[in-house]
C-alpha cells in the first residue's frame, strides 16, 4: 500500500521539463485533443443551417391584421340611415331604410302607442315626438335596430303643440294654441326641463326650423314665414316677417346643395 501511494504522488508531481520531454517522444497531447479534431461549433453549427426566423416566421406569412381587417371590408356605419314618418291616424312612427339612390324601403313600426303624434325631432340618441292629442312631447331612446323604445312623456307646460326642433342644448316647441315658442333645457338624460317662453306675438305657429343663429317659424293663419335671431341664454329675439304669398302653410326645411 505505502508503495502504491508514493508512486501515484511521484506521477502527479512530475516537472514540466518532465512532460514536454514525453509530449516529444508520443506525441499524444497533440494528435488527441478533442478541441483541435472535433469542434462541434464549426461543423454542425445549428445557427448557420436551420435560421428558424428566415423558414417559419408566422408574422410574415399569416399576418391576420393584412388579410382579415374587419375595419376595412365591414364599415359598421355604411348604409343605416333611417327616415322616421308620423303617423296621426293610428298613432304610431314608423322608419324606413334609406338607400343608396335615395329610395326609402322597408318601411316598419318603430314604436307605437302616442297619441295624434305630430312632429319628430331628433338630439343625441333620443327621438321627440308632438302629441298633440294630449299637448305633451314624449322622447324615446332610438336602439341600433332603428326601434323606439324607453318612451316617456318629457317637459310641461306646452298649449296645443305643434313642431319641435333643436339647436345646441335647447329644445324649441312651437304653440299653436297660444301664439308662442317655448325653449327648454336638454339634459343627458334625454329629458326637457325649465321650459318656458322664446316669444311671442306669432299667429298660429307650426312648424320651425333653424339655420345658422336663426330661427324660422311658419305662421299658418296669416300665411307667412317669421325669422327670429336666436340667443345663447335660449331666448328668440328680433323676429320679423320674411315671406308671404304662402297657402296654409305648415312646414319649413333647408337643403343645401352639396
Amino acid at each position: 500500500m505505502f508503495y502504491k501511494k508514493a508512486l501515484f504522488i511521484g506521477f502527479v508531481g512530475l516537472s514540466t521539463a518532465a512532460l514536454y520531454s514525453c509530449s516529444n517522444r508520443g506525441t499524444y497531447l497533440k494528435t488527441e485533443n478533442p478541441l483541435e479534431t472535433e469542434n462541434p461549433l464549426e461543423t454542425e453549427n445549428p445557427l448557420e443551417t436551420k435560421p428558424p426566423l428566415e423558414t417559419e416566421n408566422p408574422l410574415e406569412t399569416e399576418n391576420p391584421l393584412e388579410t382579415e381587417n374587419p375595419l376595412e371590408t365591414k364599415p359598421p356605419l355604411e348604409a343605416k340611415t333611417t327616415a322616421y314618418v308620423t303617423n296621426l291616424q293610428n298613432n304610431t312612427v314608423r322608419f324606413c331604410t334609406l338607400g343608396a339612390s335615395g329610395t326609402l324601403t322597408n318601411c316598419r313600426e318603430a314604436a307605437s302607442g302616442f297619441n295624434r303624434p305630430h312632429d319628430i325631432a331628433f338630439h343625441g340618441n333620443y327621438a321627440y315626438v308632438i302629441q298633440a292629442g294630449i299637448k305633451t312631447v314624449r322622447s324615446c331612446s332610438v336602439e341600433a335596430s332603428g326601434t323606439l323604445t324607453n318612451c316617456k312623456d318629457t317637459g310641461s307646460g306646452f298649449g296645443n303643440p305643434q313642431g319641435i326642433a333643436f339647436h345646441g342644448n335647447y329644445a324649441y316647441v312651437t304653440q299653436w294654441g297660444t301664439d308662442t315658442v317655448h325653449s327648454c333645457s336638454v339634459e343627458a338624460s334625454g329629458t326637457l326641463t325649465n321650459c318656458r317662453k322664446a316669444a311671442s306675438g306669432f299667429s298660429a305657429p307650426q312648424g320651425i326650423v333653424f339655420h345658422g343663429n336663426y330661427a324660422y317659424v311658419i305662421q299658418a293663419r296669416i300665411n307667412t314665414v317669421r325669422s327670429c335671431s336666436v340667443e345663447a341664454s335660449g331666448t328668440l329675439t328680433n323676429c320679423r316677417e320674411e315671406a308671404s304669398g304662402f297657402s296654409n302653410p305648415q312646414g319649413i326645411a333647408f337643403f343645401e346643395r352639396p
